[in-house]
């Protein structure tokens, strides 16, 4: 019996150090499919992470106004700095075009947006924070740096995201009190 006992011990423990060992490799092939590529975005794609951007932190001032459950949002807010970090990340990676003759026409739009989702980043988690002040500080950034964007590199125009958000806004404030 004491042998069975000893021998299952030893099984134990080798299986232990066989599954540690295999999920150390599986940690390290994770690491390699997060390996940082460059990125050469031009107009139209930095545009998209402009829109990507702004929806991100309108879902989540939308479930505020519309007064969701506060988990909801709070969840909204952490998923929207998820998303937020990997567009930052793909924006830090963007390169110029190489060759002769080539030039990033992009590289400051590119810093730009790349200071936009910081910012919209910081919105978020204040908001988690629950640090009211500068929540609406780093919103009114938000939609300043948006508005500066927009009319910057955009012809004027914002994502449609932050134009139905506003719109939503105005006919809220404006519906007369009887």
């Amino acid at each position: 019996m004491r042998k069975l006992m000893s021998l299952l011990a030893l099984m134990v423990t080798i299986v232990g150090i066989a599954g540690c060992q295999s999920k150390s490799s599986d940690s390290s092939a994770k690491k390699s499919s997060t390996m940082v590529t460059a990125n050469k975005f031009d107009q139209k794609a930095l545009q998209k992470r402009y829109t990507k951007i702004s929806d991100t932190v309108i879902q989540t001032l939308t479930k505020i106004t519309v007064k969701d459950d506060q988990k909801d949002i709070m969840a909204s807010a952490k998923k929207g700095v998820g998303d937020l970090d990997k567009v930052t990340l793909e924006l830090q990676n963007n390169q110029p075009a190489s060759g002769i003759g080539t030039k990033n026409t992009n590289a400051d739009l590119t810093k730009a947006l790349i200071t936009y989702s910081q910012t919209a980043t910081d919105a978020l988690r204040s908001l988690q924070g629950n640090d009211s002040n500068a929540f609406q500080s780093d919103v009114k950034n938000f939609f300043s740096q948006a508005a500066s964007i927009g009319k910057q590199y955009f012809n004027g125009q914002l994502p449609v995201s932050i134009q139905n958000f506003s719109q939503n806004r105005q006919a809220v404030t404006t519906i007369p009190s009887k």
